[in-house]
């Protein structure tokens, strides 16, 4: 529908340059890369000198697997406060694909190129980080993070990663002191809440685990990943009724969630009920017919 509308606006010569870049856009969300491509081409420059159109070429050339292409336009995108952001993310992912496609270290050559100009950008930080995760270097990682952290003392986004960090090197401890920190900086971040959580379980504190998934809940309360984290942590907690109630309005409301099902099935199983396990499974393979986990635990039943 913003594609057509998008049309109708470019028919007009007043409008026809921000009817091409919505267009361009909406083609490009749609992963129509060939109508993105054509209305980029149709574009006379007018929204270069905002960085618009960089950002854009920068996510067409991702999606079309070019990396390198990519980078240097995103890059280019970066000298706009307001496209920092988003066009920050688009980076990141784009030196993790330049990294599978050669290697981390190719990756980690172009990064380090680009903290020269840009020595305090957060996604080009993280990329950072993660590629030194990727080859060995935990130590360079680690301070590759704490980089971060300083230079945005007033932000969680650098305790959070800490915390993921730590979460990943199986250091509890130091990553439920990091999420502790991000948490009180960004008590309504729901990524920092949801982590939070997962820490506070992977430390056996399950009531703690259940206060945090609620105040995400709070913030988003039909948030997929909170209900089923949440079933997971209940079902620990030796509460198959609650897990199981949650789970099946998760599945009615979202028949896609195919760990949901599993875990709705494993209840039934726990419950001695392997009966109504494979009639969860059956109705989780008609909603989900060539998920093939779905398949292998129907057989494990």
């Amino acid at each position: 529908e913003a594609a057509r509308v998008a049309g109708e606006l470019a028919k007009n010569p007043d409008w026809k340059a921000d009817g091409e870049y919505i267009g361009a856009l909406a083609a490009l969300r749609s992963q129509n890369l060939k109508d993105a491509a054509e209305r980029l081409e149709a574009l006379q420059g007018g929204q270069r000198q905002f960085g618009n159109i960089d950002l854009l070429k920068g996510n067409l050339d991702l999606s079309r697997g070019n990396p390198d292409e990519a980078i240097r336009e995103l890059t280019s995108a970066l000298q706009y406060t307001r496209l920092q952001a988003v066009a920050g993310r688009s980076l990141l992912r784009s030196l993790l694909v330049l990294a599978y496609q050669k290697t981390p270290q190719d990756a980690l050559r172009k990064v380090d190129g680009l903290l020269k100009e840009h020595p305090t950008q957060e996604s080009l930080l993280l990329a950072k980080a993660d590629l030194q995760v990727r080859i060995g270097n935990f130590a360079d990682a680690l301070s590759t993070l704490k980089t971060l952290d300083s230079t945005s003392p007033d932000s969680a986004d650098g305790a959070y990663h800490l915390a993921r960090f730590w979460l990943g090197m199986d250091q509890l401890a130091n990553a439920g002191r990091e999420i502790e920190r991000a948490v009180q900086m960004a008590p309504r971040n729901l990524n920092v809440r949801y982590l939070a959580a997962t820490i506070a379980m992977r430390e056996r504190r399950l009531d703690a685990a259940i206060e945090q998934i609620d105040a995400g809940l709070l913030e988003r309360p039909k948030s997929n990943r909170f209900l089923l984290l949440k079933a997971r942590v209940l079902a620990r907690q030796k509460k198959l009724a609650h897990a199981a109630a949650l789970l099946k309005r998760l599945t009615t409301d979202s028949p896609d969630q195919v760990q949901a099902w599993q875990l709705l099935a494993a209840i039934h199983v726990l419950e001695k009920h392997p009966e109504q396990a494979l009639k969860t499974l059956e109705a989780a393979r008609k909603e989900n017919p060539t998920d093939f986990n779905l398949i292998r635990r129907t057989v494990s039943v």
